[in-house]
């Protein structure tokens, strides 16, 4: 496996096209990026002062409401805040 295809999304010589990486690759990109979705909505949830059941309903909701697009362009890196 070329070093490109075990590249870090979002780091300089990950590839900017998520369809352009290898299948593993980009689960692992897609599960990072659902896993960073989950924890910025919660804690914007706590920061709004929900409860954390609240808050975690509130992730729960941001994490359903992310379309393909979205979750690809963060896997990508480009939808990174």
């Amino acid at each position: 496996m070329a070093a490109a295809d075990r590249a870090v999304p979002g780091s300089p010589s990950a590839p900017a096209d998520p369809q352009a990486l290898e299948p593993g690759a980009l689960a692992l990109a897609v599960r990072e990026a659902c896993r960073a979705a989950l924890v910025e909505a919660h804690e914007e949830a706590m920061s709004a002062g929900l409860c954390g059941d609240g808050a975690w309903e509130a992730a729960l909701g941001a994490l359903s409401r992310l379309s393909a697009e979205e979750l690809l362009a963060r896997a990508a890196g480009a939808g990174r805040r």
